[in-house]
């Protein structure tokens, strides 16, 4: 048995096409040099909502035939997921409901021209 190592990284968008059949196949480059091709439902059990990122041990056998993949370093849990930041700040109103108050110079938003 014979191993080769690998970084990947797919975004949901890119795991989409996968899904939807458009491709089947993964190709890689390995750290030991190979450059190498496997079917996308290999990766199906380490599928998560930011995708798939991180490094893969591929086992394969004498006749260079696909015999195992495993995660062995998740850096999905590094992903960042960022709130917006620049947002104006909501403010509660009387009646309880959250609003967001414009500045001096501009419209409350939700209105596309003067009233």
């Amino acid at each position: 048995m014979r191993y080769a190592h690998f970084y990947l990284k797919l975004s949901p968008d890119e795991l989409l096409e996968y899904y939807q059949g458009h491709k089947k196949y993964v190709r890689v480059s390995t750290y030991e040099g190979y450059s190498l091709q496997f079917r996308a439902e290999h990766l199906r059990q380490w599928v998560k909502a930011y995708g798939i990122n991180g490094e893969f041990r591929i086992s394969f056998g004498d006749n260079n035939k696909f015999a195992g993949l495993t995660l062995y370093r998740d850096l999905g849990s590094q992903h960042s997921s960022k709130s917006a930041v620049n947002t104006p700040k909501n403010k509660q109103n009387p009646q309880g409901k959250s609003s967001v108050s414009a500045g001096p110079n501009q419209r409350p938003r939700g209105f596309k021209t003067s009233i």
